[in-house]
C-alpha cells in the first residue's frame, strides 16, 4: 500500500489527516484550523518512515483511548514528533496481559529492592519485559558486531558480553530508581523507562561509563554505538 499525493483528497494520508482532526476537535485538543493538506503531508512522511499500515494501526489505537494526555498531540506534526512514545503506550495497553513468567519473576525482585513510584511499581512487568526484549535484541547485536570489526572493539563488545549483560536489566531500573524512588508519584510515561539503546540515559550512564572503565576515555567507542543501533533498526 502506498500514499497518494498529499493534496488528493482520496489518498489515504488526507483520510488519516482527516481522522486525526476530528478526534482533536471532540476532545477539545485542535488549538487552531487543521491545515489538511500540511498534516496529509505528514502523514505521507510517517508512512515513509514507520509504513502505512503500522501509522493507521497506531491512529487508531490513539483516536480509541479515552485519556491520552501523557502525549500532547495537537496535530500532525506532535503527532509525528510523539509517534514512538504513542506506539509504546498502544503496545503497553496491548501486551501487558501477555507478560512471561521469568519477566514476572524478575519485576517482583526489582521491586522488593529498588523502591520506585507506585505508578512505575503498576507497570513494572511490562516494562522488565520489554527491557528484557531490547537488551537481548541488542545483545545478539553485539555478538555478530565482534565477529566482524577490529580486536579493540571486539574486545570492549566482549568485556560487555561477559561482565555486564546478566545484570544488565536490574542496573537499569535501579538507575531509576535511583532518579525516581524518593517520589511518592510519577507522572511521566512509564514506556519511556523501557530501555533503548539510542537513549541518553543508556548512552550516559552505561556505554561511556564502560567505555571509561576499559579504556579511560567516556567517548572512544561512541560511533561503535550508532553502527549497532544502526543495525538495530
Amino acid at each position: 500500500m502506498t500514499f497518494f499525493s498529499p493534496r488528493h483528497r482520496d489518498g489515504p494520508s488526507y483520510q488519516l489527516a482527516i481522522q486525526l482532526r476530528d478526534t482533536l476537535k471532540k476532545r477539545g485538543k485542535l488549538l487552531k484550523p487543521a491545515e489538511l493538506n500540511y498534516w496529509s503531508e505528514e502523514f505521507r512522511r510517517m508512512g515513509t518512515k514507520f509504513g502505512v499500515e503500522e501509522v493507521q494501526r497506531v491512529l487508531n489505537w490513539f483516536c480509541e483511548q479515552v485519556e491520552v494526555d501523557l502525549v500532547p498531540v495537537r496535530s500532525a506534526r506532535t503527532f509525528m514528533i510523539y509517534f514512538d512514545q504513542v506506539r509504546g503506550l498502544m503496545r503497553e495497553d496491548n501486551e501487558e496481559s501477555t507478560i512471561d513468567p521469568r519477566s514476572k519473576n524478575l519485576a517482583e525482585i526489582i521491586e522488593r529492592n529498588f523502591p520506585l513510584p507506585p505508578e512505575i511499581i503498576a507497570k513494572l512487568p511490562y516494562l522488565v519485559q520489554e527491557t528484557r526484549n531490547n537488551w537481548e535484541t541488542f545483545c545478539k547485536r553485539m555478538e555478530e558486531k565482534k565477529e566482524n570489526t577490529i580486536a579493540r572493539r571486539s574486545d570492549f563488545l566482549v568485556s560487555i558480553l561477559e561482565g555486564r549483560a546478566a545484570n544488565f536489566v536490574m542496573d537499569w531500573f535501579e538507575v531509576w530508581s535511583f532518579l525516581y524512588g524518593r517520589m511518592d508519584h510519577f507522572h511521566g510515561n512509564t514506556s519511556r523507562l523501557v530501555f533503548v539503546p539510542r537513549s541518553q540515559r543508556f548512552i550516559d550512564h552505561f556505554w561511556r561509563t564502560w567505555s571509561m572503565e576499559w579504556c579511560g576515555k567516556a567517548d572512544t567507542f561512541d560511533l561503535l554505538l550508532k553502527e549497532l543501533c544502526g543495525a538495530s533498526k
